[in-house]
């Protein structure tokens, strides 16, 4: 796993390299073109880099409520009620 420190310094060499990641692979030794890339669409996605959260949600806080809401109609546990024994 890579620090927050070395994610910010292979995405800024990208852009400075004019989006070549094999330049910056290369330079660094660090990290593989496929996980570049991931981190590029992360900060573009965002607009910024973060250390805490790179995966950006697939389904939006309404849609993932409503999906909840309908789990519990039919007496669906979700995997975090699960998980803590709680019921929300």
């Amino acid at each position: 796993m890579y620090s927050f420190e070395e994610r910010i310094r292979a995405v800024e060499l990208y852009v400075k390299y004019g989006r070549k990641a094999a330049a910056v692979v290369r330079e660094l030794g660090y990290p593989s073109r496929k996980n570049l890339i991931r981190w590029v669409r992360a900060w573009e996605a965002s607009g910024e880099l973060t250390g805490k959260k790179w995966r950006v949600s697939r389904y939006n806080i309404e849609r993932q409520g409503e999906f909840t809401s309908r789990l519990r109609l039919n007496g669906i546990q979700t995997g975090w009620e699960m998980a803590t024994g709680r019921c929300g």
